[in-house]
């Protein structure tokens, strides 16, 4: 995950990435009513990139707080 910002006077633009790689599996056993078990298996495999890009306007500021109109895609 990463993020940038730039801001040059009352405007603004933004970036941030994120990566996601998550896998894993897995084997149980499940006991059934009058003796036995059924066994189960699982499987997960997730992979995805979001890239966001960002633009924004600062409306107004003061030493102690600001109002931003942000918007993206």
């Amino acid at each position: 995950m990463g993020a940038f910002e730039t801001r040059k006077n009352k405007w603004m633009f933004l970036a941030d990435l994120v990566y996601l790689d998550m896998d894993d599996s897995s084997k149980s056993s499940v006991p059934l009513p009058g003796g036995g078990a059924l066994a189960t298996k699982g499987k997960l495999d997730l992979t995805g990139t979001k890239l966001g890009l960002y633009g924004g306007y600062n409306f107004y500021q003061t030493d102690k707080s600001s109002v931003d109109f942000i918007a993206g895609l």
